[in-house]
């Protein structure tokens, strides 16, 4: 999300709005487990150019996987931070540091402090799809090691190939079937401790 000034400041505080309506309501569901949730905000106002009803679902599919396969009694931890020309949003549950991206200049940015295990990217990233993200990515020589996704809505035999040439591991159709996301990230962390990384459109 790249910080710049908003024409119209009520869309942002509307989206604002509904993410804190989602964020009550994913506490209930959270308590309902035996996890607790934090949720730290920066200190200061964040202006993002953002769709905020894209960005609240965003935040609510977080909050629900990380409801649905942390084990009871957990810990759920949200933190929204400024950096530099940006705002992170990072969430850590299940014991794994999640970072969220939501175009392909801001993933890569983010891969000067923060290399993944694992990266589940949107193919219909803006300013950079997610085939070209995964280029990029097998390119860097601390990237290579990466488990890339790719998510989409296209399933054909012709978009798996056009995925596995760009450097993809897995291909995992909308709407994602989380019980193969969930394999293929045990798969993972019995490789290695596992953080993960998600590039989503906003």
């Amino acid at each position: 999300m790249t910080i710049s000034p908003v024409k119209d400041a009520n869309e942002v505080i509307v989206g604002a709005s509904k993410i804190a309506r989602d964020i009550t309501e994913r506490k209930r569901i959270v308590a309902e487990r035996g996890h607790s949730l934090t949720v730290n905000l920066a200190p200061e106002p964040l202006i993002v150019e953002a769709d905020p009803v894209r960005l609240a679902q965003v935040l609510s599919n977080l909050l629900n996987n990380a409801a649905k396969f942390t084990k009871s009694g957990g810990e759920i931890r949200i933190d929204l931070e400024p950096q530099d020309a940006h705002a992170e949003l990072k969430t850590r549950d299940m014991g794994h540091d999640v970072r969220v991206a939501f175009n392909g200049p801001s993933a890569r940015k983010l891969m000067g402090n923060f290399v993944p295990d694992v990266a589940l990217i949107d193919l219909g990233l803006p300013l950079m799809d997610g085939y070209q993200l995964a280029r990029w990515l097998r390119e860097q020589p601390q990237c290579r090691d990466i488990i890339l996704i790719a998510q989409t809505g296209w399933g054909r035999e012709e978009d798996r190939k056009r995925a596995r040439e760009a450097g993809f591991d897995h291909h995992l159709v909308k709407p994602i079937d989380h019980q193969r996301l969930v394999e293929i990230l045990a798969d993972a962390s019995n490789k290695k401790p596992e953080d993960v990384w998600s590039c989503q459109p906003y």
